[in-house]
């Protein structure tokens, strides 16, 4: 077998194990530190196996032996978490001792998290973190209130990875319990062909208008951020086909992205699938998620109002953006396909007749795999199956990393009381 063959059988592995792993707690919870360390050991490795290392000045099987390693790190991680997760439950914070093996794992955890992040965000959320991780060691440095004594590395490692807090705390059980399941579902919904529908809809609603390659954009991507809730994701289902079709009516390759990146960021906002701001908003308050995406109807209308606008706007003042009419013709006929509307019009009844976010996503997944099979067109084989499992897995991964990475954040504010400075020195001003 080649490399690229086995890479691609371990990522299949990895994603139905996720995927099954995912349905198996909703019956059988697991102790947090084995559930939470599992779930981000997955995530990591899927990230290494779908965004492999690319360093041009190395060749190409040393980077593929970097990310081997890596990869041979994250399961020897995940191995320390199962043995050790009793102990690391039953054990008393700050009182009992930190073992050798408890850092050593420790800090191969954070490096290899950080190296995801690096590959997934960028160095934009990496140099924020390794900011904070500075100011952890280096806070008897700092002047005024920023001042604080700092931190041991046993105390930093006992803190960021030996506790349901830190990387493993409430950020990354909000991936477990919400995060995971919604993205699923979006995964699921674009295979059976919603996300093309959305375009589609799009472009019969406002495609012949003036400026109607943006604002089809605008629309389809509004529609599909309900529920993904995801902007990678978002950009990924309908930023191929609308970027494309903006540059062909006269927009520039930046203002086409822009306009197609600015309107998937919005879909973190569209109720009912938010960011995973929300879940870890209604996590933290312990508050109903229906709650949470009832209340924010408003902000997102009003969000995509002003991108409409804008978009309307400078499409009058330059005269760009119009669709030839050969273009602007859907696929295919919107009524046969409107029956693809049913998985989200189930996962809003679900969350309005009262059950939990991660019952109605799970409903709502289930339900796309049945909807796919009410048309001929839009029957699923068994490879789409697989795909879909695949594709879902990936992009819970690239969201996954970043929100366990942003643990880290927390953790330091918390127990430096930067936090409480922050916001006490914000309230004087």
């Amino acid at each position: 077998m080649s490399y690229a063959s086995v890479i691609s059988f371990l990522r299949l592995i990895l994603s139905l194990a996720w995927l099954g792993g995912q349905i198996y707690i909703i019956y059988y919870p697991m102790m947090p530190l084995i559930q939470r360390p599992v779930h981000l050991c997955l995530a990591m490795s899927l990230v290494i196996l779908c965004v492999p290392l690319k360093i041009e000045r190395l060749n190409q099987w040393t980077n593929k032996i970097i990310d081997l390693i890596l990869l041979a790190g994250v399961i020897a991680t995940t191995g320390y978490y199962l043995e050790s997760a009793i102990r690391l439950t039953e054990r008393m914070e700050g009182i009992d001792d930190i073992l050798g093996r408890d850092v050593f794992f420790g800090i191969v955890l954070v490096l290899i998290l950080m190296e995801c992040v690096r590959r997934v965000v960028g160095w934009s959320l990496l140099g924020v973190i390794l900011a904070f991780l500075f100011y952890a060691f280096a806070g008897n440095w700092f002047p005024g209130w920023l001042h604080f004594g700092g931190f041991g590395l046993s105390e930093m490692v006992e803190t960021l990875t030996m506790t349901a807090n830190g990387v493993l705390g409430v950020t990354t059980e909000t991936s477990i319990q919400f995060v995971f399941y919604f993205v699923a579902f979006g995964a699921f919904y674009s295979a059976i062909g919603g996300s093309q529908l959305f375009i589609d809809i799009g472009l019969a609603a406002v495609g012949r208008h003036k400026g109607g390659a943006a604002k089809a954009a605008v629309v389809s991507s509004s529609m599909m951020g309900s529920i993904s809730g995801s902007a990678v994701a978002n950009v990924a289902a309908t930023g191929v086909f609308t970027i494309p079709l903006m540059r062909r009516s006269g927009f520039d390759a930046n203002r086409a992205a822009a306009t197609e990146a600015v309107a998937s960021t919005g879909g973190q906002l569209m109720p009912p699938i938010m960011g995973i701001s929300a879940f870890v908003m209604a996590e933290l308050l312990q508050i109903n998620y229906g709650k949470i995406a009832l209340a924010g109807i408003i902000p997102a209308v009003g969000f995509y109002l002003a991108i409409f606008l804008g978009v309307d706007l400078y499409s009058r003042k330059t005269g760009i953006g119009t669709i030839a009419k050969k273009e602007n013709a859907v696929r295919e006929p919107l009524l046969p396909r409107l029956y693809l509307l049913l998985p989200p019009v189930i996962l809003i009844s679900v969350l309005i007749a009262g059950y939990s976010a991660t019952f109605a996503a799970v409903i709502a997944m289930a339900s796309c795999v049945v909807t796919a099979y009410l048309r001929r067109t839009s029957w699923l084989s068994f490879k789409d199956l697989i795909e879909a499992a695949k594709d879902a897995t990936k992009q819970a991964a690239m969201v996954a990393v970043p929100i366990a990475s942003i643990g880290i954040i927390i953790s330091v504010s918390i127990q430096s009381n930067l936090a409480l400075k922050f916001s006490s020195n914000l309230i004087q001003i």
